[in-house]
């Protein structure tokens, strides 16, 4: 996955970013396991760049994801 410089930051970001939005209640409301196994997936082929916010609830979702990486090249956008 082709990786570009954040603005003015030197975060280094996928050019695909996953938004968590559909995996909580807000929308598909996924059950937590199958939530966790998509976002994986998402990170095993090259995305290291996640949208979220408080209000998606999609936190407990994200958390053992990143808990368990053995690379700290994540970004989260969140507000």
């Amino acid at each position: 996955m082709e990786k570009k410089l954040l603005r003015s930051t030197d975060l280094e970001v996928s050019k695909m970013c996953f938004g968590a939005l559909p995996l909580g209640p807000a929308q598909k409301n996924m059950p937590l396991n199958d939530g966790i196994e998509v976002i994986k997936y998402a990170f095993d082929s090259g995305i290291n760049f996640i949208d979220t916010a408080e209000m998606y609830r999609t936190y407990d979702y994200i958390a053992p994801v990143i808990k368990n990486l053995d690379r700290e090249d994540f970004v989260i956008a969140s507000n």
